[in-house]
């Protein structure tokens, strides 16, 4: 039996566990970076001005992200209500900056509307929503115009907001939490439902991650179901961004390097592993929604998630220091949630993770490059793990 065959079993095996730990009562709300207990904790650590959590209040407050005056789409209605993606043609939005910062703005404003209760910051969040519950298509127009991926990065930080925002039904009215809800159905999963197989793996866990994010926030759970099993092992035919096949076989021709991933040295003449980290982005993303719901994603085959986070830090720490521009820090969002997990949750050891959180400038770890749909890892994740280790709805 090859070890292809032994790899496809394993899979297969994982995939039938992992379904039978899938919710099928009611999902966890909130459920996806962050419980209500979790949220809670972090909100007295703000109240009580401890650290790292206020600085990362602090940050987000004066950044553009979290400004009390922020308007969508820098004030302007969408005329029309499209998003079209291409990289070729100039008229469409080549991964527009107008889509990437509301998208950040909204989960930032409900986040901050979450820790302080000011009224104006979830009204900033509704008015985002809103906008964008008006949007009728989401396209590219040549093949690989990447309104998938990029779509990815916008849906994500659109679905956070209107998850935190659930309960402000006096300031987001149930009507316009309706209307949100049926323009995800209609406009941002049709494109997505299928994931991006055959493209780059990062294209994958990344639209992979939007899709599970999308299931839970529409309490549909076939949706959700179709994320995890794409997560485990992938479209038959072309699986790049599941587990086995992103993060390969955890090895590396010199042995010095563990946790290679499908992309390792793709942008290596750049100094730099930014696709990467968007690929491992993405599955930790999926992971972190899937432990919310109750199902550990995190482990699968013996954890090779943690060692791929290992690997991509550790050469991202190495790139940096060739940098002959200086162009500074090029770390992408999720080794807070990452270690968070491994770390705190597990107790297991992530030095590559570790020194690079301590980096001067790392923390609060808010925007690095392009593939960091935002976390705001320092603020929604820093030390969780140590109070809170087991899932909200463990099996």
């Amino acid at each position: 039996m090859t070890w292809c065959v032994v790899l496809a079993l394993v899979v297969g095996t994982i995939s039938q566990a992992a379904l039978a730990q899938a919710p099928k009562t009611p999902f966890q709300h909130p459920g996806l970076f962050n419980s209500r207990a979790e949220l809670d904790f972090i909100k007295a650590k703000v109240a009580a001005k401890e650290e790292p959590w206020f600085a990362a209040l602090t940050a987000l407050q004066n950044s553009p992200t979290g400004k009390l005056d922020y308007k969508p789409n820098g004030g302007k209605p969408f005329d029309p209500p499209v998003i079209h993606v291409s990289f070729k043609d100039p008229s469409y939005k080549a991964n527009d900056t107008k889509p990437w910062e509301d998208s950040k703005a909204a989960y930032g404003q409900a986040l901050l509307w979450t820790m302080t209760g000011k009224e104006q910051y979830a009204q900033n969040a509704a008015g985002i929503l809103n906008a964008y519950a008006g949007i009728t298509d989401l396209s590219g127009k040549d093949r690989m115009d990447q309104h998938l991926l990029v779509g990815s990065f916008w849906c994500m930080g659109l679905v956070q907001a209107a998850e935190l925002l659930r309960p402000a039904t006096t300031i987001w009215k149930e009507g316009e939490q309706k209307a949100f809800a049926d323009a995800l159905r209609k406009v941002w999963v049709p494109p997505m439902k299928d994931f991006a197989a055959g493209y780059n793996g990062n294209w994958d866990s990344c639209v992979t991650a939007a899709v599970m994010a999308m299931g839970v926030y529409l309490d549909d759970h076939a949706l959700f179901d179709s994320a995890v099993i794409n997560y485990q092992k992938g479209a038959a035919k072309t699986p790049n961004g599941s587990v086995p096949f992103y993060l390969g076989l955890n090895w590396s021709p010199d042995g010095k390097q563990p946790g290679w991933t499908q992309e390792t040295y793709r942008d290596k003449a750049r100094k730099t592993n930014a696709h990467e980290q968007g690929g491992v982005h993405g599955i930790v993303q999926s992971a972190e929604i899937a432990w919310h719901q109750g199902v550990d994603l995190y482990s699968q085959l013996d954890n090779r998630l943690m060692y791929a986070v290992e690997g991509a830090a550790g050469r991202a720490a190495e790139w940096q220091k060739e940098d002959p521009r200086g162009v500074g820090i090029r770390f992408s969002c999720f080794y807070e949630m990452a270690y968070n997990h491994y770390h705190n949750r597990k107790g297991l050891e992530m030095p590559n993770v570790e020194a690079a959180l301590k980096l001067p400038g790392y923390r609060p770890e808010l925007a690095r490059h392009a593939y960091s749909p935002n976390i705001f890892g320092t603020l929604t994740c820093y030390g969780l793990g140590t109070t809170f280790k087991t899932m909200p709805q463990e099996k």
